[in-house]
């Protein structure tokens, strides 16, 4: 857990941390800047212009009042940015006042101890300090493109990564993305359960006591970017706030303030391409379960058996809603594979047929498909020993007579 985005991105450099989300803006850039790493944003998760306050005591009336007071600020953050804008929409410079450099728990402290005129704590911390240590707010982020003077800027939370980590990571990445893009979906339909989870560890690393109508304040001064308005806004390039030009023109004030040295080439940090294929991970894999519902439906209709597949094309449904994409495939693959033919038992008919033969018979079976059997019986007629011996009589008596006959005619 980081309070401020600065030290998030020393610990993306030295490897303890691989994937950083809820950086601010201006972190990045100072870090590109330097060539702390070869960093690339990845993600917008939201826009949080309007949460940033520079609190006073109380006979500090405007940012105008502020030449030569001590304002702390943390240098390459958001807050610092925001104040900067501030001041040139005042038609002040960062030399009108004296900055103090500090992390924003030490802002905080400075302030409660009265060291500081001024300052741009962190959103919790201000709103403490204005509800029990008598300090006001002269300026917020909401005002910048309010008369006089508009300032058409806004910043944002963003996610970076490594790119030589990046490079044999990148499912994984994906896998992470995924997770925060549900969890932004869930917390827009459930806020107050959001609230009784998070308010307990912000105020423990905040060190805090922070009330649940405070923490809803600050929520509300938050975008909660989903996956389809970052391809919408952020990363679409004829979109008038769209990241590119948006960075480029911050990153031209800190430049043109002595804040960095030079102003890097976000064409190369700027990385959408995760965000485009997880989308496209998502739309392909809703197709597939459509696709896959209408084939089982098909072999249905065909006569197969998919009782077996249904369980794993809800399982899919299950891994889709929860944004497991790698899950879902998985289950509709199964689901194909269980489809199977409806087993039907072959039939024997059996069919006797009685024939009369002098050879001597048996049962004769000859099959005529696999699935029906005919059986012959041949029956044998067995003439008594009497009727042969009469014959045998009659046929020699015959043989007699016809010798007779054939002997007296030649005598005649």
């Amino acid at each position: 857990f980081f309070v401020a985005g600065i030290p998030h991105m020393y610990a993306i450099a030295a490897g303890d941390v691989n994937i950083g989300t809820a950086i601010g803006d201006a972190p990045p850039i100072y870090a590109a800047a330097q060539e702390l790493f070869p960093l690339k944003i990845i993600g917008m998760p939201c826009e949080s212009t309007a949460t940033y306050y520079t609190v006073a005591k109380p006979e500090i009336k405007s940012l105008r009042d502020l030449k030569g007071k001590k304002v702390g600020v943390m240098k390459g953050s958001n807050l610092e940015l925001v104040f900067l804008w501030g001041l040139k929409k005042y038609g002040m410079s960062p030399e009108d006042v004296e900055l103090v450099n500090l992390e924003t728990p030490d802002i905080y402290a400075a302030l409660k101890a009265g060291k500081l005129d001024a300052g741009c704590p962190h959103p919790f911390h201000a709103w403490d300090l204005v509800n029990k240590y008598g300090y006001h707010i002269i300026f917020s982020g909401a005002e910048l493109d309010k008369p006089p003077n508009p300032v058409y800027q806004k910043v944002f939370d963003c996610q970076v990564v490594n790119e030589e980590w990046a490079k044999d990571h990148k499912e994984l990445i994906l896998k992470a993305l995924a997770v925060y893009y549900r969890a932004v979906e869930y917390w827009k339909t459930h806020v107050d359960e959001v609230i009784d989870w998070v308010l307990p560890i912000q105020n423990k690393y905040m060190g805090m006591n922070m009330s649940r109508e405070l923490f809803y304040w600050w929520y509300r001064g938050l975008t909660q970017e989903t996956l389809e308005d970052q391809l919408a806004k952020w990363f679409n390039r004829s979109y008038p706030a769209n990241q590119w030009d948006n960075y480029k023109a911050r990153a031209q004030v800190l430049y043109e303030w002595g804040k960095i040295s030079k102003i890097p080439d976000f064409e190369k940090i700027i990385d959408p391409t995760y965000v485009y294929e997880l989308y496209n991970l998502k739309t392909n894999t809703l197709k597939a379960i459509s696709d896959t519902e209408k084939y089982l439906m098909d072999k249905s209709k065909e006569g197969n058996d998919i009782s077996s597949a249904i369980p794993y094309l809800e399982a899919a449904k299950e891994y889709y809603n929860k944004w497991n994409f790698w899950k879902a495939s998985e289950q509709l693959e199964k689901a194909k594979a269980a489809v199977k033919p409806i087993s039907i038992p072959p039939a024997t008919v059996t069919q006797t047929i009685t024939v009369t033969t002098g050879a001597p018979g048996a049962t004769i079976t000859k099959i005529l498909t696999e699935l029906s059997t005919v059986t012959f019986t041949s029956t044998i007629e067995i003439i008594p020993l009497s009727y042969w011996i009469i014959l045998i009589i009659i046929a020699i008596v015959i043989a007699i007579i016809a010798f007779y006959i054939g002997t007296k005619k030649k005598t005649s």
